[in-house]
């Protein structure tokens, strides 16, 4: 069985791994002119309006597959970082609970992480792939996570014509 303290464990690992500066909470504050899964150019936009910084970083998710067990998901997620200096998670949650992040206290657990710029492909960008990394590992889990990542990266070869395989070994997201 896994814990609270295991999953921590498992994120604050994952937050050494990147050398990341902060893991804390994000105020969750959605805007109301902020879309769901446009965490980028949601962002972006309020900065436009109000001031402040874009931050890059990641938030958790939790999941269980029966067959293998649990495992996280790091999703790579902009924040406002408003000109008083906090940061605030202005994207609204998708409304279906199972895709919202790990949150405590209504706010969303964030890793603030300065080497997680967006993929620019042209003038777009485009969020880094998930990375996913077990809770306790196995041997069963680890090929899970595996193929996974082998799906994560074939995505983002069909929908988007790149290879981030790259970019998994820039930033060793390696499982």
């Amino acid at each position: 069985m896994i814990t609270y303290e295991d999953r921590q464990e498992a994120i604050e690992g994952f937050a050494r791994s990147r050398n990341a500066n902060i893991l804390g909470l994000a105020y969750y504050r959605p805007d109301p002119n902020a879309l769901q899964t446009h965490c980028i150019q949601n962002v972006s936009n309020k900065v436009d309006q109000e001031g402040g910084a874009v931050k890059y970083g990641w938030t958790f998710h939790h999941r269980v597959n029966p067959d293998f067990g649990d495992y996280l998901f790091a999703t790579h997620h902009a924040v406002w970082h408003n000109p008083n200096g906090t940061l605030v998670d202005i994207t609204p949650f998708h409304e279906e609970k199972k895709h919202h992040p790990i949150t405590t206290g209504g706010d969303v657990l964030f890793l603030l992480d300065e080497s997680a710029n967006p993929i620019e492909v042209g003038n777009v960008r485009l969020p880094l792939p998930l990375i996913y990394f077990p809770i306790k590992a196995n041997s069963k889990i680890l090929e899970y996570i595996k193929k996974l990542t082998e799906q994560e990266i074939n995505d983002y070869r069909v929908n988007y014509g790149i290879d981030v395989r790259s970019v998994y070994d820039q930033h060793q997201y390696n499982t």
